[in-house]
Formats: structure tokens, sequence, C-alpha cells
């Protein structure tokens, strides 16, 4: 696996980080990755910073985090962070649309019982 993260002998932050955002790669990837000597050099520092608190993050949060990787950091306290946001976002992103889904399909539910009611001239 490691080795589709280096090309020509360079780390590819930008990749690993993306791979992250989109769920390719999940905690365990993330923490195999970080035992590559190869990986190790390319981190950045040891700790990320700028963690910001759960009620902010949202699809843009995680997509301006994913550049971190490139800008300003990258080591895997940053990785697994970025994990964590993505997991968060995408079970947000689901809940979402499920509730959305719900809601349509008690829409059309309520227009049959409506629609029968009305055909039947407003009797049961």
């Amino acid at each position: 696996m490691n080795n589709e993260y280096v090309l020509r002998g360079k780390v590819e932050r930008s990749k690993i980080a993306n791979d992250i955002k989109i769920g390719k790669l999940k905690r365990g990837d993330i923490e195999l990755l970080a035992k590559d000597p190869q990986i190790i050099e390319a981190f950045i520092g040891d700790h990320y910073n700028n963690k910001i608190p759960k009620s902010s993050w949202d699809q843009e949060y995680l997509n301006l985090l994913s550049c971190a990787a490139v800008a300003e950091s990258f080591n895997l306290d940053y990785l697994l962070y970025l994990n964590e946001v993505t997991e968060y976002v995408t079970k947000y992103k689901f809940k979402r649309m499920l509730n959305v889904g719900v809601v349509f399909i008690l829409i059309i539910i309520l227009g049959v019982f409506l629609y029968i009611y009305i055909s039947n001239g407003g009797r049961e």
C-alpha cells in the first residue's frame, strides 16, 4: 500500500489526505502508513494544533482540512484527526439524507391518503 503514496522517492501527502477524505484509508491503514520510514520522514511536526470543536465540522471544513497536508501539517495526529472529521461528516451527511428520505416518503404517503379521501368525497 505504501508504494502508491511514494512517487520517485517523494511522499504524496496530498494523495494520502485525499484518500482519507474519501474514506479509502481508515484508522488502521493510517497507523500502518505511519510506521513506514519514508512516511515518517515526510511528517511535519508531531501534533496538529489547529483542531476545532466538533460542532463546526462540516463538508467545507473537511475540504479545507484536507489541504493542510500540503500547506502546513502532516503527521500522525493530523492524519488521525482528518480521519475523525471525515467519519463524522460522512455519518452526518448520511443521517441528513436519511431524514430527508423519511420526510419525502411521509409526504408521499400523506398525499396518497389525501387523494383517497378526496376521491371518496370526504367519506372514509
